[in-house]
């Protein structure tokens, strides 16, 4: 399941035009510094997340949209997560089943 994970972010990240945004943007406040490192790792050491693929950038307004290929995530001042932009057919291309499953949870909440 990994390797078509990643073929399937493989794929989409060479169709992109370089000069193209990230494909997924995690923004973060300040003080969710440690919140933005154990995300980063969990996606780079224990999903295998190609780093080309994501960026983390530090704001004082995490949740001001910026333009991004596939998903905006902000972490807020508080330790929430909202979610400014997600495009959701690039997102079900690149993420396949696991974007199914946390499409699942979102509306749950």
């Amino acid at each position: 399941m990994k390797f078509t994970f990643s073929i399937g972010l493989l794929i989409i990240f060479y169709l992109i035009p370089i000069e193209a945004k990230e494909v997924i943007l995690f923004s973060y406040h300040p003080s969710q510094s440690q919140m933005s490192q154990t995300l980063k790792k969990i996606m780079h050491e224990n999903m295998d997340f190609p780093e080309e693929l994501v960026e983390f950038i530090e704001s004082e307004e995490p949740c001001k949209r910026k333009e991004v290929s596939a998903a905006h995530i902000c972490i807020k001042e508080n330790g929430e997560m909202d979610f400014p932009i997600i495009y959701t057919e690039t997102m079900k291309e690149t993420l396949g089943v696991f974007w199914s499953e946390f499409k699942d949870e979102l509306k749950e909440k």
